[in-house]
């Protein structure tokens, strides 16, 4: 039964034998009460669970319920699965760690796999979940939405992206290069503008992070186009083993965003652009996060697939705002801060934080779009016939 009452799917089975051979996937959003969804999942699992592709021999099924206590989701849920089931049904249960739900020939060998707290799951575990469906295997999501969140494993322990994205802000130069603390080195600065003719100011103010000591102040009388102020040659910007930039900025209210640039040897342009606040916020950037700029002396050679920045070959590092890369900087009069511009190195260097695609459409749960409710939108190329209906 789907019950159409609400803005999320329902689905519920009898766990009587004329009842076996229904679909044999189940999940969606769900927003009932603890107890009820426990209720559900056991009434769902008994159904799935009994229900034995023809040809298989009786009493070889067996269970596969996975455990890993990540954020956000109910710890004990699990357990409380493993243990209603054992009482309810002659069939093995066992509990999948992360590491066994990444393993295809574990997840293969199950009759049934149940993913409480489906929103989050390992992303080198997809591949797996694929391979098993695709053979015919039966899932259960509880929670969701489903793998909304992946996760890594990383030195013992597992990640997601919110978690490397606080580590890493709170990662400080280990290696300074620009302080700002001499003035006179300013004068090696270059200026760039679409109009010589409008004035614009760099110099060492005082008001650094914490109130100790200067950092770089870049006044704009009025921006009509775009502006940007170039460093001199760096040497040893990145040293060896060194591949995150790391800095502190903040602008006045009216330029709420500042892009900054990387040039390597060969003249190639690696671009982030990042929000800024009236009050001073730390900043570390990835390779990654750095997008290659077509118009340089690169063209042609560089920016390719696979292509990135290459932190051991900066040589340049630049300032700026303008219409094409920082669009809510408008016209008029701008102010920005920087200071403490360095290098450290990246504690998940090697990491690529992808999910590889490894899992294929299920319609009505993955990708997020699919989902009814409030789902994200389908993204661009998607034909309107293969997303989810309209619900009011």
């Amino acid at each position: 039964m789907m019950d159409r009452s609400t803005r999320h799917h329902r689905i519920s089975y009898s766990t009587s034998r004329d009842a076996l051979r229904r679909p044999a996937f189940a999940g969606g959003r769900n927003t009932a009460p603890a107890r009820r969804r426990t209720v559900l999942a056991l009434r769902l699992a008994a159904a799935l669970a009994l229900a034995v592709p023809a040809g298989r021999a009786a009493g070889g099924e067996k269970i596969g319920i996975f455990n890993e206590a990540f954020p956000g989701g109910d710890a004990t849920l699990p357990a409380r699965l493993a243990r209603s089931l054992r009482d309810a049904l002659e069939v093995d249960i066992e509990l999948f760690d992360g590491a066994a739900a990444c393993d295809e020939r574990a997840v293969a060998a199950l009759s049934l796999f149940v993913i409480p707290n489906a929103r989050t799951y390992p992303a080198e575990g997809l591949a797996a979940l694929d391979a098993y469906l695709k053979a015919g295997g039966k899932l259960l999501l509880l929670g969701g939405p489903p793998f909304e969140n992946p996760v890594w494993r990383h030195r013992d322990r597992w990640i997601d992206r919110a978690t490397v994205a606080a580590e890493l802000q709170a990662v400080a130069a280990a290696h300074v290069a620009l302080d700002f603390e001499d003035a006179s080195a300013l004068g090696a600065w270059t200026r760039a503008t679409n109009d010589p003719s409008l004035p614009a100011r760099l110099a060492c103010e005082a008001g650094a992070p914490g109130g100790k000591g200067k950092c770089l102040a870049v006044s704009i009388e009025k921006l009509t186009g775009w502006f940007t102020c170039a460093s001199p040659v760096l040497p040893g910007l990145f040293p060896e083993g060194h591949e995150l930039l790391c800095f502190s900025a903040r602008g006045d209210a009216r330029t709420p965003q500042l892009a900054i640039e990387l040039n390597e040897e060969d003249g190639s342009r690696w671009i982030a652009v990042f929000a800024l606040e009236t009050e001073w916020k730390r900043f570390t950037l990835r390779p990654e996060d750095f997008h290659y700029w077509p118009d340089s002396p690169a063209a042609g050679r560089r920016g390719g697939p696979g292509d990135r920045c290459n932190p051991a070959r900066v040589v340049r590092i630049v300032l700026g705002v303008s219409a094409s890369h920082t669009p809510r900087v408008d016209g008029g009069p701008h102010r920005f801060w920087v200071d403490e511009v360095g290098a450290a190195p990246n504690p998940f260097a090697g990491m690529a934080f992808e999910t590889g695609g490894g899992l294929a459409p299920i319609e009505g749960v993955w990708p997020p779009y699919k989902l009814h409710g409030d789902a994200p939108p389908a993204p661009s190329g998607v034909p309107a016939t293969f997303r989810p209906f309209a619900r009011p």
